[in-house]
């Protein structure tokens, strides 16, 4: 979701490339660890199991699967075929995916939404104030 916004946005394709996947890296070193600490600071019985398993499809599994068929992908039809025809065919699909994940997260939790406008409102503060441009 982050490279569709990152390209949305004609950000920088290679930083934001680099921010991912230290984020999906840490993600897997630290999440369960920070999961289970937050548990146990709430005096709540820790599901050392289901962290994992969480992590494991969540963080671990897509990130190896886009390693090896990226790679395979171009050891396969070469990267010239891959940035123009894969990724050409894949961007609009992703975009359209993004979409429909943001309307359903809306569209399920619309009550919420509505129920919390402050809390909205301290969420956006940081969209308006203006970064640095390319």
């Amino acid at each position: 979701m982050v490279l569709v916004w990152g390209f949305l946005s004609r950000g920088n394709d290679g930083l934001t490339l680099v921010m991912v996947a230290l984020n999906s890296l840490t993600m897997l070193v630290l999440y369960g660890i920070l999961g289970g600490f937050l548990l146990g600071v709430g005096k709540l019985p820790i599901p050392w199991q289901a962290l994992l398993l969480s992590v494991s499809i969540y963080v671990a599994l897509p990130l190896v699967a886009g390693y090896f068929s990226r790679k395979s992908i171009i050891a396969a039809k070469g990267e010239t075929w891959f940035k123009e025809k894969f990724l050409g065919v894949l961007t609009p699909i992703t975009i359209c995916a993004l979409l429909l994940t943001l309307v359903l997260l809306f569209s399920l939790k619309g009550d919420v939404i509505t129920a919390n406008p402050l809390t909205i409102l301290w969420i956006a503060i940081p969209l308006f104030i203006p970064g640095q441009t390319h």
